[in-house]
């Protein structure tokens, strides 16, 4: 069976799409699977081995030269290799306009099908066109996580049980299992090292410079080592800036997506706001703690790990409960039985952990306003649990050099609630009569 993912961006979209390709690796283990993606991420799926084929376009720049004799020579070559193959089943994961017509440029085989969401779900893009050109469009529930709605879709176009407890999306480097992502660490990133995901493409993600700096103190302080990656000038500046207040901490050099994961792939684990490497960290089994400023960790947080997981408060959450999560979720994977945890196991015994019991008081004493902390690892839209604080002051990262430190972050025990809810359903529908739509190359 041949089959087309059509899934162009962005970075946090297609990792968070790979359980699906997982999944369908999983029950058709033969299949050839392609996906069509934007060129700047197609070095992560040349590194997922679950996928055959990787057809790189880049619509987002041809949109914005699309008079040109270049770009139409480039757009010429895609669609010729995107017509290369007959396609048993082409499935639309994006539902947006251009990835409809993508779909729709597909060749199919004589029984082939095109496939697609049929629905807005919340928090997520949506337009109708993407129905129309499908000839089966997929309704999910509305309130969905995104992995787990890609994975619906495939599961119904392929016509395989979903949810289905005999694939497991754990990565086994050493297992018969194909990981998520077969990267190689690298060899220049130093033991014990923790990378800080400081930068996102929106700065009401991003966390204050100062608790960074109180944060990396205390990861030192615990023994570990501090890296910075960093993509642009402006991120690399402000890597530098906490690179300044914390000694010994590494910035990374700017690289290409397939680098810095084998980096991250190095480090004993990621804490991070919310951005595609803080996602590529959960896909490579790490140990993660991801910071929200708005509430939709119900639909894009961590989902595979007990050790991976999200804290949200408005405006922002504070250095205490972000460190307390991460040691409760260093704690649980230092004590656990996945390889990834066998590998690292014997690097590093960090001291003063907060355990899972003890979170409670920590969150009650760190002064967050709104507070939500997700950490089940199958993190439903019910799972966030909030708490009613105040927003806590912290001095600027020039004067703030006292660690947090064991006494400050050490609680009395308490307990966190965690729901985990029946898994979203899905159905085939008809799809409405088309109005004659305008098919654009750069909708």
């Amino acid at each position: 069976m041949k089959i087309l993912i059509v899934k162009l961006s962005s970075l946090g979209d297609v990792v968070h799409t790979l359980p699906a390709v997982m999944d369908i690796r999983a029950h058709l283990p033969n299949a050839q699977i392609d996906w069509v993606v934007e060129s700047g991420f197609a070095p992560l799926l040349a590194v997922s081995p679950s996928v055959n084929h990787v057809i790189e376009c880049d619509i987002r720049r041809w949109r914005k030269s699309w008079w040109t004799r270049s770009t139409r020579l480039e757009f010429k070559e895609f669609k010729e290799r995107l017509q290369k193959t007959d396609y048993d089943a082409v499935i639309d994961l994006q539902g947006l306009s251009k990835s409809a017509f993508v779909s729709w440029l597909a060749s199919l085989s004589p029984r082939g099908k095109r496939f697609a969401i049929g629905n807005q779900t919340d928090g997520a893009s949506y337009e109708p066109i993407t129905r129309w050109v499908a000839d089966t469009p997929v309704v999910v529930q509305s309130r969905v996580h995104a992995v787990e709605r890609s994975r619906i879709i495939c599961a119904s176009a392929l016509g395989y049980e979903y949810p289905s407890n005999d694939v497991d999306l754990s990565s086994d480097i050493k297992g018969s299992r194909a990981p998520a992502l077969a990267v190689t660490p690298s060899t220049l990133v130093l033991p014990n090292t923790v990378a800080l995901i400081h930068a996102s493409s929106r700065e009401d993600k991003t966390w204050p410079l100062a608790y960074w700096t109180q944060l990396g103190e205390a990861l030192q302080a615990r023994g570990f080592n501090i890296a910075l990656p960093q993509g642009s000038e402006a991120e690399l500046e402000q890597a530098r800036k906490i690179s300044n207040t914390l000694v010994g901490s590494k910035v990374w050099l700017k690289m290409g997506l397939d680098e810095v994961s084998a980096h991250l792939a190095a480090c004993v684990g990621v804490i991070g706001v919310d951005s595609g490497l803080s996602h590529i960290a959960e896909a490579l089994d790490l140990p993660l703690v991801q910071i929200y400023n708005f509430q939709t960790n119900w639909r894009t947080g961590p989902t595979r790990h007990p050790f991976q997981t999200s804290v949200y408060a408005d405006p922002t959450p504070g250095v205490k409960v972000v460190l307390a999560q991460w040691d409760a979720s260093w704690e649980l994977y230092k004590h656990g039985s996945h390889p990834v945890v066998r590998q690292h196991s014997n690097q590093l015994t960090p001291t003063g952990l907060v355990t899972e019991s003890e979170m409670g008081e920590v969150l009650s004493d760190n002064g967050d306003s709104s507070m939500g902390l997700t950490s089940s690892p199958q993190s439903p839209p019910s799972a966030s649990v909030p708490l009613t604080q105040s927003t806590p002051k912290v001095k600027s990262s020039k004067t703030s050099k006292k660690a947090v430190t064991e006494k400050e972050v050490a609680p009395k025990p308490a307990t966190i609630k965690t729901v985990t809810p029946k898994p979203a359903s899905a159905k085939p529908v008809k799809s409405d009569p088309p109005p004659s739509p305008q098919l654009g190359l750069f909708d």
